[in-house]
């Protein structure tokens, strides 16, 4: 073998190596986003919603309440950096009317909403004083 097949051989294993990595990596985000969705998808992540929903229109998801339905945003499921899974519903249909939820998990490993923020418009229609 002459050095310039040598050197052509070499480079073609560092680019091997370098799309195996850069393949493994894609396939651990790719595997990390469907636990998260899978879990933003849960009955249990569901039934935290609702109730926390709920707890801000008592009579939600009846036709006394002001809250008719919720859509989870799928593209907006992310990690967030300080830990747990972040995302956004949307309120009635209506893509102004929206909560940002992190999920996290409780001293006990339980599913928990650890934070929340909820749109100017849905202020509104809850009748909460912004300022509070």
């Amino acid at each position: 073998m002459t050095k310039k097949q040598i050197i052509v051989m070499m480079l073609i294993i560092i680019f091997l190596l370098i799309g195996v990595s850069m393949l493994n990596g894609v396939a651990k985000k790719n595997e990390t986003k469907q636990t998260m969705t899978y879990i933003v998808y849960s009955d249990e992540t569901k039934e935290l919603i609702e109730n926390l929903i709920k707890k801000h229109d008592p009579k939600a998801f009846t036709d006394e309440g002001n809250i008719k339905s919720y859509e989870i945003d799928p593209e907006t499921i992310s990690a967030n950096p300080m830990g747990g899974i972040m995302f956004v519903i949307y309120i009635n249909n209506d893509k102004h009317s929206d909560i940002g939820i992190t999920l996290g998990s409780n001293n006990n490993g339980d599913l928990v909403i650890k934070s929340y923020d909820l749109s100017p418009k849905l202020f509104d229609i809850w009748g909460i004083n912004q300022d509070d």
